[in-house]
């Protein structure tokens, strides 16, 4: 099942960071709006929950835990944190995200905009058997496929007025 806009625009409502504490510049966070969003996107029939939500991640697990979902994390195998909910994980290389940035600003080429810095800096951790070896094998394929330019993904970036109504 695939969210609708209204889905997505209830999650980021509900979703919301609250900050409870302040000491070091950590800061805790209140999940209970995304174990809300997860725990009705899971009502409306999702089977699998990807998420890319911060700190938030936290109140997705739990849901997706308590309802039996499996999870597709973000940013690095988080396997190891939650191995009861994570299918699979999306990784994504932050260090050389960071040079390209740092040697943009000593070029003097970085400009004030969203960058799309392609998939070189994306991977797929290892399924540990969370799918059968043909799905496994279909996955990495298409993303093999997709970074080659084999199978062409059209871009789309929200415009300032969809990114302002989004976050309200």
């Amino acid at each position: 099942m695939v969210a609708g806009r209204a889905d997505i625009k209830y999650g980021v409502e509900r979703s919301r960071l609250s900050r409870r504490g302040k000491h070091s510049g950590n800061a805790t966070f209140d999940d209970s709006g995304t174990v809300e969003a997860a725990t009705l996107l899971i009502e409306q029939g999702a089977d699998v929950l990807y998420t890319v939500t911060g700190p938030g991640y936290k109140g997705v697990w739990e849901a997706a835990q308590k309802a039996g979902v499996p999870v597709v994390a973000y940013a690095y195998d988080s396997y190891d944190i939650a191995p009861d909910v994570i299918a699979a994980s999306v990784t994504y290389d932050g260090p050389k995200q960071f040079e390209l940035v740092a040697q943009m600003f000593t070029d003097g080429t970085i400009e004030s905009k969203l960058y799309n810095v392609g998939y070189e800096y994306i991977g797929i951790a290892d399924f540990r058997g969370s799918v059968d070896a043909e799905t496994e094998t279909t996955i990495r394929d298409t993303f093999e496929q997709i970074a080659s330019g084999a199978i062409e993904v059209p871009e789309r970036t929200l415009t300032e007025q969809e990114m302002a109504e989004a976050f309200k």
